[in-house]
């Protein structure tokens, strides 16, 4: 597995989804996602926004389709909270296309001219993350990395075959629901 990070330019098209949700807001970077349900088009996050000048989360009402549930902590302009974000048929339809076999890492921000996305996968779902983010912006850097999951993540810890183990399980649907392989059928496959 390898791990891609992507910076790009919005074009025209996201940036009429974005509405005007940058006019107050300067950034926002994904913490966690808590919660994916590409079926309702409802994404829970966890998110640490900064805000432009003087303008202050609490008291800016937010754009149409995202909704401030909890703010958890704030230091000056920056904010760490929690959001639900509804999304509109443009964005579930670009959303679904990005829903390929892939971990959405570290780090996720989000900018009016600027987004940073980082990926990790196998090379071929990558390959089609660089075509997808063509289709919706000008790509100003790519730098690609060997799949890694330091300092936060309990993968980080695992041994090389233990992490070998993930990987397959994660292949053949193990941690999907309802799962598509069960834990004997899966220890034949990696030779347990």
């Amino acid at each position: 597995m390898r791990k891609i990070i992507i910076k790009f330019t919005p074009n025209n098209f996201i940036k009429k989804i974005q509405g005007n949700i940058f006019e107050k807001i300067k950034s926002m970077k994904l913490l966690e996602i808590i919660k994916l349900d590409l079926e309702k088009g409802v994404k829970l996050t966890i998110m640490e926004v900064e805000m432009n000048g003087n303008y202050e989360l609490e008291n800016s009402i937010m754009p149409k389709g995202l909704d401030l549930i909890e703010i958890f902590q704030k230091k000056r302009r920056k904010y760490v909270c929690l959001l639900k974000h509804s999304m509109n048929k443009k964005h579930l339809r670009i959303s679904r296309l990005f829903n390929l076999d892939v971990i959405w890492d570290r780090p996720i921000i989000v900018s009016k001219n600027k987004v940073t996305v980082s990926v990790t996968g196998e090379e071929k779902f990558l390959k089609k993350i660089l075509t997808l983010i063509k289709l919706i912006g000008n790509i100003e850097q790519v730098s690609f990395n060997k799949g890694t999951y330091k300092n936060y993540n309990l993968i980080s810890v695992l041994t090389s075959r233990q992490e070998e183990i993930f990987t397959v399980a994660k292949k053949q649907g193990y941690y999907e629901y309802p799962r598509k392989i069960n834990a004997t059928k899966l220890a034949k496959i990696v030779k347990c």
